[in-house]
């Protein structure tokens, strides 16, 4: 019986052949070695990029197609380091091990040809090398030839090399004046700056070039002598005059809330000590922008894209770590809303010793001291009083000068200012742009400044750009822009600006009630007689007004002006029955409106309505723009349901909207619309007197330009007698008929709008009129 036994797995191994498993690790590692020895051989082939030539605006970009690998911090390709790199690698391990080859090949000739002590000798030395630390013998070469020598001999061979001239101050390893001949050394194309010299030393390989001459290297591509007399000069160059670096510099800035883009593209820069403006309509990216340049944008929603390098610092790309220091100390914010940038919950003073932390001001006595200074500075009358105050305690006014002070005290290098002066008087706004202009002078503080008012724009401010709908319309040096706009839109925008078109609201002669101001009183609509009113502050009485005395005839517009403080507020608010005067009397249509009861104050307040100052915040946001417009009919109960809806749709008619907006809330309209909506709420009762507290302050012209066409049509329709309150006098010069000039309580100055304002009589008023901005538009030559 023969048995059957399977050949072992050996034995079928040896039939089959051995099949011998190679590690992973080993592929791996020769596909390194390929590659890298691919790198030394022809670099060129894998990259185009210059690795010693940095692109600085290109420092720190991610891999993208044009970077592999991204750039550092000098803005050179990283990819192509590695590359070049890998080459000069290999080439320095290569010559390692020739040397060795040939220097051991040596002294093992002489060891094995003379034998004896020789051998005994060598070997000894050898072994003196070997027990020396490679770092202790470089440290003693370098000690004695010097960094300038060892950098030139290790540059790597290169036959035909032009350099170009240097500044040695570049870098921090550096050959000045290093003059000797070296028939041995190669300088290469580009590679002097991966081995210790000057990035930007070598510019390109010459075909053919070589000249035998001894002299300095001050030509662009100049070429070297030939290899056997060749004599490197690289002497210390005299800086030259270059064009500085912007300040800030914004390049293809776009930025999305959410999957909603809303800049596109935008970019501009500002020199140190430079002034920019930008100007548009609401929604046009102003104020996106620069929150952009902030990093204030909201984290969930709000993307940025482009480059905003501030210093030579990219800002984007920063970590919140890193741009900590950035915000408050070398950019200063002035936002727009005073009310809502301070803690109402602590006193200024307080909240101001956080900006003078950033000054680095240690001691409280000096910080205290500077802040006061700062509000003196500032404009502020009683900066003590401001210290010590609650937001709550201040006027709008007075709020927003804190903010500016408080944005400067750190000394800032760019101050963004967010619509700055838009609560100012005329000549607080002066004072605060002048203050601006001599920190700009002495201290070289570069200024963004964001701003619906026209007029300070081109007045104050060296460019401009012009946005719509997130998109540049028009950019340039501003005077050239305002000279001669090329876009439709800057057209609009200058046309609609008072200051920028005296002509935008004049009305002839025979329409604008030049007979208004008289002592007539049988025509008079409102009539204000010696009313005086105070207010008990720190247990003291202070006045507010002092025998006020103003009358306003029907059909016309009377026109209240003064700084903050002034009594303005205070006086409409006695019209309206709010406050109750101490001394004097009002009348409206002959009726006194003062010393009635509540229901006889009630049936005067129908036929005497107010628009408030901020249509942001005078809208109820609960309630539809329908409801808001119905509410004062609902009080009086004015007609049926249907009549109430039909009164409604004619209001806003009236004011220039569309009747399915009766269903919106106020934050779903822009701020021209809610506006209106606050003129519609006021038309609805058919008063014969509208009270207008700085109705378009918080309005771009644009905007501010359709209002009052709907206010003045209104008044020519149905015959409206308008007081107006305002800090604007280029446009209370347009649209009032008679104006009262107030200081501290006190009409110092009343008349016919041309006659007070083309010619004051006192100081005050001439004061006021000069705070105007008056722009040079002329085309410069």
């Amino acid at each position: 019986m023969t048995a059957l036994v399977s050949p072992s797995r050996p034995a079928i191994a040896r039939a089959r052949g051995i099949r011998l498993a190679v590690p992973v690790g080993v592929v791996v590692s020769f596909a390194v070695v390929a590659v890298v020895l691919a790198f030394s051989i022809a670099p060129t082939l894998f990259t185009s990029q210059n690795p010693a030539q940095g692109v600085p605006a290109d420092k720190l970009q991610p891999p993208s197609a044009a970077h592999l690998l991204g750039t550092d911090h000098l803005g050179r390709d990283l990819f192509a380091r590695i590359v070049f790199g890998a080459q000069s690698s290999v080439t320095s391990a290569l010559v390692a091990v020739a040397i060795g080859v040939v220097v051991g090949g040596l002294i093992g000739l002489l060891a094995g040809f003379l034998g004896s002590w020789t051998d005994t000798v060598l070997a000894r030395f050898v072994d003196v090398l070997l027990a020396i630390p490679a770092f202790l013998l470089a440290v003693v070469i370098v000690s004695s030839l010097g960094f300038q020598t060892i950098n030139a001999a290790l540059a790597h061979p290169a036959r035909r090399a032009a350099v170009r001239p240097v500044d040695p101050r570049h870098r921090g390893t550096r050959v000045p004046r290093l003059r000797r001949s070296a028939p041995g050394i190669r300088l290469g194309s580009a590679h002097l700056g991966r081995q210790g010299l000057p990035a930007r030393a070598v510019a390109r390989r010459v075909a053919g070039a070589g000249h035998g001459g001894d002299r300095a290297v001050d030509q662009p591509h100049q070429p070297l002598a030939s290899e056997d007399v060749m004599t490197i000069t690289l002497p210390l160059r005299e800086e030259t005059p270059t064009t500085p670096a912007p300040l800030l510099r914004v390049h293809d800035l776009s930025v999305a809330y959410g999957r909603t883009p809303v800049v596109h593209d935008v970019s501009f820069s500002i020199a140190a000590g430079g002034s920019l403006a930008l100007i548009g309509e609401s929604g046009s990216g102003k104020s996106t922008i620069a929150r952009s340049v902030l990093r204030l944008l909201p984290r969930a929603t709000g993307r940025a894209k482009g480059r905003v390098e501030f210093g030579g610092d990219e800002l984007l790309g920063l970590s919140e770590a890193r741009f900590r220091p950035f915000r408050g100390r070398r950019i200063g914010f002035v936002p727009q809303d005073p009310s809502n940038a301070l803690n109402p919950v602590r006193t200024v003073g307080s909240q101001a010793h956080e900006a003078a932390a950033l000054a680095g001001i240690t001691d409280a006595d000096a910080r205290r001291e500077a802040i006061l200074d700062v509000f003196a500075r500032v404009g502020l009358p009683d900066p003590g009083r401001v210290y010590e105050s609650y937001p709550h305690q201040l006027s709008g006014g007075m709020l927003q000068r804190v903010l500016i002070g408080l944005a400067v005290l750190p000394r800032p290098e760019l101050l963004v200012a967010d619509e700055p002066t838009s609560a100012l008087d005329v000549t607080i706004q002066k004072r605060i742009l002048d203050l601006l202009g001599d920190l700009r002078d002495e201290l070289g503080i570069g200024l963004l400044l964001i701003t619906h008012d026209l007029a300070i724009a081109a007045e104050r401010t060296d460019e401009i750009v012009v946005l719509k709908d997130g998109r540049v319309q028009e950019a340039g040096r501003t005077r050239e822009v305002f000279a001669a706009p090329t876009a439709p839109y800057t057209v609009q925008l200058q046309a609609d600006a008072p200051a920028l078109n005296p002509d935008r609201y004049r009305r002839p002669s025979a329409d604008r009630g030049v007979d208004a101001w008289t002592t007539d009183t049988t025509s008079t609509r409102i009539d204000v007689r010696e009313v005086s009113k105070s207010f008990v502050v720190d247990g003291a009485d202070r006045p507010a007004v002092s025998a006020v005395s103003f009358r306003v005839r029907p059909g016309t517009t009377h026109a209240l002006v003064g700084e903050s403080g002034s009594g303005k507020t205070t006086t409409v608010r006695l019209l309206l029955g709010l406050e109750t005067p101490d001394a004097g009397e009002i009348l409206v249509d002959g009726e006194a409106a003062t010393g009635r009861t509540e229901a006889e104050l009630r049936g005067i307040r129908r036929h005497l309505q107010l628009v408030y100052q901020n249509p942001f915040t005078s809208l109820d946001p609960t309630w539809s723009v329908g409801r808001i417009v119905r509410e004062p009919l609902d009080q009086y109960r004015v007609g049926t349901r249907s009549e109430r809806s039909a009164k409604v749709a004619e209001a806003l008619d009236a004011v220039g909207l569309p009747p399915q907006l009766a269903r919106r809330r106020p934050d779903a309209l822009s701020g021209g619309q809610r506006q209106r909506v606050a003129i519609a709420r006021a038309l609805v009762l058919e008063p014969d007197v509208i009270v207008l507290d700085e109705p378009t302050s918080a309005l771009d012209v644009t905007v501010q330009a359709g209002v009052f066409e709907v206010l003045l049509r209104l008044q020519r329709e149905r015959g409206l007698t308008y007081l107006f309150v305002s800090h604007d006098l280029a446009l209370v010069r347009q649209i009032a008929d008679t104006v009262s000039v107030l200081r501290n309580g006190r009409v110092v100055e009343a008349g016919r709008v041309a006659d007070v304002l083309s010619h004051p009589r006192e100081d005050y008023t001439r004061a006021l009129v000069a705070a105007i901005p008056t722009p040079d538009l002329r085309s410069p030559s």
